[in-house]
């Protein structure tokens, strides 16, 4: 504890004991984007101030700190609920896809496991918050998923 350093666990037990900095709403809405960086020596965050302690170690972290309970739990559900909506189902028959439609339908799969991989990273590492590209490709991913389940309701209907 002497670096400021918490362990993945540690970040998430620490934001249970100490989130009520400001009351009811830093718990439920958070302290606001920014308030946990940890990074800068211009300008750090002020909880990082604060407790002088790396808050960020973890995505999962920085989300209940910096946008609360109601916005972690409105984010996760959000990625939960479009990879639920993609889930593969058997509604066409071979027969009525060509080459192309059989390409476009495999990724499917590998874009739903990408998402799924990104959301297993949350409590363990901060890489989905702090890296733009990695962003882009799990936004990506999730919307090519809602693309081809889309194309593929149509299709049907």
């Amino acid at each position: 504890m002497s670096t400021g350093e918490l362990g993945r666990f540690t970040t998430f037990l620490f934001w249970l004991k100490n989130n009520d900095l400001w009351g009811l709403s830093g718990t439920l809405f958070g302290y606001g984007l920014n308030a946990t960086n940890s990074g800068s020596t211009v300008s750090p965050g002020f909880l990082n101030i604060i407790y002088n302690l790396i808050l960020d170690s973890t995505s999962l972290s920085m989300l209940l700190w910096e946008v609360g309970a109601i916005g972690t739990l409105l984010f996760v559900s959000l990625f939960i609920y479009i990879l639920k909506v993609c889930q593969p189902k058997p509604l066409l028959r071979l027969e009525q896809l060509d080459q192309q439609d059989l390409q476009l339908l495999s990724f499917a799969p590998a874009f739903n496991a990408f998402a799924i991989s990104c959301l297993i990273s949350l409590p363990y590492s901060q890489i989905l918050m702090i890296t733009p590209m990695l962003q882009f490709l799990f936004y990506l991913s999730l919307g090519a998923s809602l693309v081809i389940r889309r194309t593929v309701l149509r299709c049907v209907g």
